[in-house]
């Protein structure tokens, strides 16, 4: 028992640097570890604001589709050419359509289908061609202008020879 004593009294001394030890042991990782988890959290955060930027975006994109598909399923046509004979006499061009031409048609996904078509106009005036390129844009039809062609029509220099490409979107 006074073995154990003594060996107490002479531990007795060493507590305290031993206690200090001990801590400085434990507190380093313990410190290193406290910034590294900072330093995820920041990584998290900025990780966080990026991926509520791509759901922001993502729904922007999918109501934008939505309501395009929307748009191209409440439109019963026949065709494009009827649709743009319909434009054409609503501004009284009809008569100078020379040639309506398919160009193919194409499945894009999302249910729509792309109808390529020509259609060569000869004769037009600037304000016709004008009226008739808002007339598409501000119809309840989907058209897209791929490609419009103009020189000066033989007879006179005022007047246009159009060769137009248009894209029509349906519905399948």
């Amino acid at each position: 028992m006074k073995v154990v004593m003594s060996r107490l009294k002479r531990l007795k001394r060493f507590r305290l640097p031993l206690l200090a030890v001990m801590l400085y042991v434990l507190a380093i990782p313990l410190f290193f570890l406290w910034k590294s988890s900072e330093d995820d959290l920041k990584s998290l955060r900025v990780r966080q604001r990026e991926f509520n930027a791509l759901i922001s975006e993502y729904k922007s994109t999918k109501e934008n589709v939505n309501a395009l598909e929307k748009a191209v399923r409440a439109r019963k046509t026949t065709g494009i050419a009827q649709t743009v004979d319909e434009i054409f006499l609503s501004i009284g061009i009809k008569g100078k359509v020379k040639n309506i031409k398919s160009a193919g048609t194409r499945d894009i996904g999302y249910s729509i289908i792309e109808e390529k078509t020509d259609i060569l106009l000869e004769k037009l005036t600037m304000n016709e061609l004008v009226n008739m390129l808002y007339k598409m844009e501000e119809s309840q039809f989907i058209f897209s202008v791929k490609k419009a062609d103009m020189k000066k029509a033989f007879e006179a220099a005022e007047l246009l020879d159009v060769m137009i490409t248009v894209s029509f979107f349906t519905a399948k």
